[in-house]
């Protein structure tokens, strides 16, 4: 968030999109302070403010926020903020709000917190701001995913198997949710690269590596079944 607080304070501008990554409640915590510090703005009851906190952006909800972007801030000469906090937001949703991202109202400013900028489309993603928050990675979540990417890697069909029929079993649950698991893929992805720069298992390695890019294509749109992607990984990366 120093990154955002440093640009804003040597330029007095802000960009008209920001993804911030990171774990959540920090990242919303440390806007919130910057909102107010910086910006000045009173964020109670401020009908500037748009917010939605949730665990995926839908089609519906990414509407309302393309109706409510068109609409004048209050406040003479004021900025409309809008805050949207969610773990995942699914294709449909991401190219709705192309246009929005490509011609927002003039004074509107999009801030979108996301465990991971690889949620995002390419195209959505290019027209924001990615910024790093120094929550992300914190503790020893990162290891694990990576212990799991290696395990996966490694381990037996029957145990990539096992391993991809409880997650999805997690994800149908709601103990994990879908960015989660692009995490875990986006995990995959870096381990089995690193793999292919071993000239001894650089055929193998890369040949997985297309079958984990096509899984993490898909992972996003919510129509996909995660158990059918998790169980084409377990087969094909052998």
């Amino acid at each position: 968030m120093q990154v955002l607080r440093e640009s804003f304070k040597n330029t007095g501008n802000l960009h008209h999109a920001y993804c911030l990554v990171g774990v959540r409640d920090l990242v919303l915590e440390d806007l919130h302070a910057f909102l107010v510090d910086d910006l000045k703005i009173v964020l109670q009851g401020n009908p500037d403010v748009w917010t939605f906190v949730g665990d995926s952006l839908r089609i519906d909800e990414s509407r309302a926020l393309k109706l409510s972007h068109t609409d004048r801030a209050f406040a003479v000469g004021g900025k409309r903020i809008f805050i949207i906090s969610i773990n995942t937001i699914g294709h449909e949703a991401q190219n709705s709000l192309l246009k929005v991202l490509e011609e927002p109202v003039e004074g509107s400013h999009f801030f979108f917190i996301l465990p991971s900028s690889e949620t995002l489309l390419p195209t959505l993603r290019s027209r924001m701001v990615v910024i790093t928050h120094e929550s992300f990675g914190m503790g020893n979540m990162q290891g694990d995913i990576t212990k799991s990417a290696r395990d996966f890697i490694k381990g037996s069909l029957s145990t990539r198997l096992e391993f991809a029929n409880v997650t999805a079993e997690k994800v149908s649950e709601g103990e994990k949710t879908r960015a989660q698991v692009a995490d875990f893929i986006s995990c995959l992805e870096r381990e089995l690269y690193i793999l292919s720069k071993n000239k001894a298992k650089e055929v193998k390695a890369m040949s997985a590596l297309k079958e984990v890019l096509l899984a993490k294509k898909y992972i996003n749109d919510r129509s996909s079944s995660v158990k059918m992607l998790l169980e084409y990984m377990a087969i094909n990366i052998g």
